[in-house]
């Protein structure tokens, strides 16, 4: 089903009803009879009781036998009971409902969601885009489904209502029809506007949501306690949630205003009908039990009319904006190799050029990169420095394909980049961001992530060794089966400097040729950076690797250092060559030297 749905390029509102309906038939259509059954009951009830009282009315005035107290007495209990089953019944539907639609419609959004380019996901709009649309989408599939269902009802209800009442007050649908005009355009504009709320509050619920998390969370505590940011984050997330919820609101409070003036109007219009039957009553046209069930039945149908009709007529905008953002968030830019596993063979090459790259990010003016000429040859160790935004992770990113907007090539072997599949990108370069992620599961699981397709608990060990995370492993309590992070009971907690290494193990178990390392000493101490680049020379001697580092302490061991600026290379070679040319890079090194208190 799921696989349908990512095929689809244009929703429609039909789709409320045609996706629940082809996923779990049986549960939607026990929904549509349960609706029915809903709106013809207040009708059912009114003749039923209307009929029991003639019934009980005849046998008092001695017309009709006792026992003809049984029929109606049997049909109004049978409604009651039916009425109450009816409930119970959804209740269980409801679940199974629920578990069909999970499994298979959120795929949809998921697989999609895996698939977006990374584009998507730097940009504010686009992302709370994503999270109204991605936030439970199966709820939205049943509140537009429920719209549709709601719909139903009340035209059922309506109609059920013209039919037995203008038998004996027939300018009552005359009058019902001119008072729904207006109520439904009140609906559409009260759900315009509760859309539009919506749309204003998320980004202002996301950042709320990230206060909460500053204020709760995993992974702060230390410095929420040290410094003592309690009341300060507080404030800010007061003032972001009244902001939301003052806006949502002013929502309700429009709606229900409406709403008010609206039932106020039906209830008199209530009271116009039950006078003429009273009428009616008084001259002998009706009987007692039919003045009974008509007024019932008018009270039910007018009670609350208003405020239905408004919250129908909001819900089906509200509906139909949920399907334009579904048909924006399936249509923004994606590709299906974004989900590609790598390949088992692992893939070599010989050489990547830069040849002439430019580029700038999506709606920005800006060049990160202009006219970049770079070569990585096989085997050679480089070094990436540069200052804050000269471009050297922007370097990797397009190398990842991560961005595929910009001018001149990128080459491989000779080939473009372009034409390279990621599942082959993925079985080549492996890499450690600096923001790195850190999997709350075992320590093996946190390195066989970096080769899902084997597990070789010999390679595991090697590659923990190689990072110098070995004899921490030996010392934990269920060695590489302990279990990572504070939600577990028995949970181990490690250093910033400790999951960075696991990090870089995690890359290293790949087996990829091209290893990056985006900044892979900056959570550790002098001592433990020295020890750490010694550990790596040792064991990546013939492999092609990258570092991009704002530390030079990695540089001297290094084939090539690389010095970026403006967005171009402006420096090459090895930390002689270009300590002799005094230029950018030995100022920067002379620089870290005081810092470390270096002297030659």
């Amino acid at each position: 089903m799921y696989k349908k749905l990512l095929s689809k390029k244009n929703f429609r509102m039909l789709d409320y009803v045609s996706i629940p309906f082809s996923t779990c038939t049986l549960g939607y259509m026990a929904k549509v009879l349960r609706c029915v059954y809903a709106a013809l009951f207040p009708v059912l009830n009114s003749l039923a009781l209307a009929d029991f009282v003639d019934t009980t009315v005849s046998i008092y005035d001695g017309k009709l036998p006792f026992d003809s107290i049984y029929f109606p007495l049997f049909c109004l209990i049978g409604l009651i009971i039916l009425s109450y089953l009816q409930w119970q019944i959804m209740a269980f539907v409801n679940i199974y409902i629920s578990n069909k639609m999970e499994f298979k419609y959120t795929n949809a959004f998921i697989s999609r969601w895996t698939e977006l380019e990374y584009e998507c996901m730097e940009d504010p709009k686009t992302l709370d885009l994503i999270s109204r649309v991605c936030n439970n989408p199966v709820n939205k599939l049943n509140y537009g489904f429920g719209t549709i269902l709601d719909g139903v009802e009340i035209v059922v209800r309506i109609l059920s209502f013209l039919i037995t009442v203008s038998l004996y007050v027939w300018w009552a649908p005359i009058m019902l029809i001119i008072f729904i005009a207006p109520l439904s355009i009140v609906g559409i504009r009260c759900g315009e506007d509760t859309y539009e709320t919506n749309v204003e509050v998320t980004q202002v619920e996301r950042f709320s949501s990230y206060l909460d998390h500053l204020l709760r969370g995993k992974g702060v505590e230390l410095e929420r306690k040290i410094f003592d940011y309690t009341d300060f984050i507080e404030d800010k997330w007061d003032k972001a949630y009244d902001c939301s919820q003052k806006k949502r609101l002013d929502a309700r409070k429009k709606f229900y205003r409406k709403s008010t003036l609206g039932n106020i109007v039906s209830l008199m219009q209530s009271a116009i009908v039950i006078v003429f039957l009273l009428f009616l009553l008084d001259n002998g046209s009706i009987s007692i039990g039919t003045f009974i069930g008509m007024t019932t039945v008018a009270l039910s149908l007018f009670e609350g009319l208003a405020y239905i009709i408004i919250a129908l007529g909001s819900d089906i905008i509200i509906s139909k904006k949920n399907i334009e953002e579904i048909n924006v968030f399936f249509n923004l830019p994606y590709n299906k190799e974004n989900r590609s596993k790598p390949l088992i063979d692992k893939v070599s090459f010989n050489c990547i050029e830069f040849d002439n790259v430019s580029f700038k990010y999506p709606n920005t003016d800006k060049y990160i990169l202009k006219n970049f000429n770079l070569k990585i040859e096989r085997g050679k160790c480089y070094a990436i420095i540069g200052i804050n935004g000269v471009g050297k992770t922007t370097l990797i990113k397009l190398l990842l394909k991560l961005y595929e907007n910009y001018d001149g090539r990128i080459l491989i072997d000779g080939r473009d980049l372009h034409k390279i599949g990621l599942a082959e990108i993925k079985s080549m370069i492996a890499v450690v961001f600096q923001d790195f992620s850190r999997y709350y599961l075992s320590v093996a699981e946190n390195v066989y992530v970096g080769n899902v397709n084997k597990k070789d608990i010999n390679l595991l060990k090697k590659y923990l060794s190689d990072v110098g995370l070995d004899s921490l492993v030996d010392s934990l309590p269920e060695g590489v089966d302990t279990k990572l992070g504070r939600i577990y009971s028995d949970g181990i907690d490690l250093s910033g400097g400790e999951w960075q290494r696991l990090a870089i193990a995690r890359a290293l178990y790949s087996e990829n040729q091209l290893l990056i390392l985006d900044e892979p000493t900056a959570s550790l101490d002098p001592i433990a950076e020295r020890e750490f680049y010694s550990l790596f020379c040792k064991n990546i001697s013939g492999k092609t690797s990258i570092i991009i580092s704002h530390r030079l302490g990695i540089t001297k061991a290094c084939d090539e250092i690389i010095v970026i600026n403006d967005g171009r290379v402006e420096e090459i070679g090895d930390h002689d060559e270009l300590m002799q040319q005094n230029g950018l890079y030995t100022e920067m090194f002379n620089k870290q030297r005081e810092w470390y208190g270096e002297v030659d």
